[in-house]
């Protein structure tokens, strides 16, 4: 009789702690899987990301493409990492800056006009 460990390859979790037993009848008393590591899907404001499923295994990757009047941070893919985090997380920004603008009266020297 003997005593097994599970180990995952990088990308993968272990379905269940501890070990598994070969009994006399030279079964396993438990059955541990590896099961892919999965990245849910972000939420962008003002924009589409595909693919539209919830989640992506293991560097699988996410794209944005964003709405009319705005621009993705930054090119290029987000990717599912070993620890279940995207690389990256874009966002779409506003080709429209908004400024705070301060205004000052300023005095003239011309005359009024009149109509």
């Amino acid at each position: 009789l003997g005593t097994y460990t599970v180990v995952c390859d990088t990308g993968h979790t272990v379905s269940a702690p501890g070990v598994m037993t070969c009994q006399a009848d030279e079964t396993l008393d438990v059955t541990h899987t590896c099961d892919i590591n999965t990245c849910d899907k972000p939420t962008i404001n003002d924009g589409t990301v595909s693919p539209s499923t919830a989640t992506v295994d293991y560097l699988g990757t996410y794209t944005v493409v964003c709405d009319t009047g705005h621009t993705v941070s930054a090119a290029g893919v987000m990717t599912c990492q070993e620890d279940e985090t995207l690389d990256v997380t874009h966002t779409c920004d506003s080709k429209y800056l908004s400024h705070n603008l301060s205004h000052e009266i300023v005095s003239s020297s011309r005359k009024s006009c009149k109509m």
